[in-house]
């Protein structure tokens, strides 16, 4: 057989894996995203629950946590501008991710809290940055609530919790039942529908990391909505909690968000006592992932304003 076909069967050998068997691709993938951001990968077990986490860098510990449905992915953007001034520490919080499976957990906020600090302690971090996208902005409230000798400030990007405004779009139609939370049918659905939910423009992810994100979602979708609202209806509001926070906190909000209502923003602006806060235009719910340079720059220019590095 000619070299030539033996190289046109290969290469089609391997476009074909990409798309049918994406998984080994996908892990490939991560593990050089990880490595070029300077992340190593680990696991630990704190109370016989399992954790993920990443980590790397150097400096001041940054702790990074990722919202309702994501995982330590979402931060990888950012951790590449990050990670040579800060030690970043990214787990997948249980329940999502390379984490304990969601079974027999619970979901709401002060249930988390009292998991992640465990966890911190297990890593032996007693003072750090804490910063929390949706979800994981409500977790990094209630944790700087319930253990402010470990905390040192605060970034909250688009937190999920704010109850004295209307919930976003995206979570208003959960509430009225027109869809049900945490459903994805397909890959192609994950990425035409559920995708453009949470960006405010077209974010190209290549296909083994789309499809293995999708099939994640669909393998935990049967629990999502006891999950959802054990975290948004059975803890505190997020703004009742954040009243009580003394910590500087930076608030920050994509104008184009349709998951949680950017109408929070001044809600918790003035609940905590010392708080920044700031829209970033054209940009969705993942400020992070979506506009990782401007959130950088804004987070470490907040850090300068209160004298914290």
């Amino acid at each position: 057989m000619p070299a030539l076909a033996v190289f046109l069967i290969l290469l089609a050998v391997l476009i074909g894996s990409w798309y049918l068997v994406p998984t080994p691709w996908a892990n490939l993938l991560l593990n050089l995203w990880r490595r070029q951001s300077g992340l190593t990968s680990h696991i630990v077990s704190v109370s016989s629950i399992r954790w993920h986490y990443l980590k790397g860098g150097k400096g001041p510990v940054l702790v990074l946590l990722h919202g309702f449905g994501a995982d330590t992915g979402c931060w990888l953007p950012l951790a590449s501008r990050l990670g040579q001034q800060f030690s970043l520490v990214i787990p997948d919080l249980p329940g999502f991710g390379e984490s304990e499976p969601p079974q027999k957990l619970q979901f709401n906020i002060e249930a988390q809290a009292l998991r992640l600090m465990a966890f911190l302690d297990e890593l032996e971090i007693s003072h750090c940055l804490v910063a929390g996208n949706s979800m994981g902005g409500y977790l990094a409230t209630q944790l700087a609530d319930l253990d402010p000798e470990r905390v040192r400030a605060l970034w909250l990007l688009a937190p999920l919790g704010v109850r004295t405004v209307p919930p976003g779009a995206e979570l208003e139609a959960i509430d009225s039942g027109e869809t049900r939370a945490g459903e994805i049918k397909s890959v192609r659905y994950y990425k035409n529908e559920f995708l453009p939910t949470v960006f405010n423009k077209n974010v190209r992810i290549p296909y083994p990391l789309l499809a293995t994100q999708a099939r994640r979602a669909m393998a935990r979708q049967a629990f999502v909505p006891a999950m959802l609202s054990q975290a948004r209806f059975e803890s505190e509001p997020l703004e009742s909690i954040a009243r009580r926070v003394k910590h500087p906190a930076l608030v920050q909000w994509g104008d184009k968000d349709q998951v949680v209502n950017p109408a929070g923003l001044p809600i918790l602006e003035s609940a905590f006592e010392n708080a920044s806060a700031t829209i970033t235009p054209n940009c969705g719910h993942l400020p992070m992932f979506e506009k990782p340079g401007e959130s950088a720059r804004l987070f470490l220019k907040f850090l300068d304003d209160y004298r914290l590095r």
